[in-house]
């Protein structure tokens, strides 16, 4: 049973010993009572607390029911979309894949082609590739060196 219809439960048995203990029975007694509309009925003058908190009780219980009926539905229905999206995306993701294929071993061709060119010339002109790498890098540490400068 949940916390909050347990305090409910309890308030309400303390409502009933009080009324009960001041001589409040029937009719009155329920009338006055701030609770759910479904447990109040006409109680005959000499009654007892204990029918009215045992029915208190039961619609807590079919109440608690009901809820864990209505969470467990709802598990079911979240596992259930929860699989449905990781199927489809699985799908897209092989599509994807599939569709991506050509042009990654496309760029594998050309990755390999520009590879060659660049041993072919720099074992051809050794010195004018050695001078243009180290040009290169003048101007990307000047470009760094800059940047730090005007901080």
């Amino acid at each position: 049973m949940s916390q909050s219809m347990g305090m409910i439960l309890s308030k309400a048995k303390i409502w009933l010993e009080h009324n009960d203990q001041d001589g409040v029975t029937g009719t009155s007694a329920l009338s006055s009572f701030p609770g759910d509309r479904r447990i109040r009925q006409v109680m005959p003058a000499n009654s007892n607390a204990q029918p009215a908190l045992d029915e208190i009780q039961s619609a807590a219980a079919a109440s608690t029911a009901k809820f864990e009926q209505a969470l467990d539905e709802l598990k079911e229905r979240a596992n259930k979309v929860a699989q449905e999206t990781i199927s489809t995306l699985k799908t897209r993701a092989e599509t994807f894949k599939t569709q991506a294929e050509p042009y990654v071993s496309d760029a594998g061709e050309r990755l390999a082609v520009a590879e060659r060119y660049l041993v072919e010339r720099v074992q051809k002109q050794p010195l004018t590739t050695t001078l243009a790498v180290l040009g290169i890098g003048v101007l990307v540490g000047l470009v760094l060196a800059s940047g730090r400068s005007s901080r």
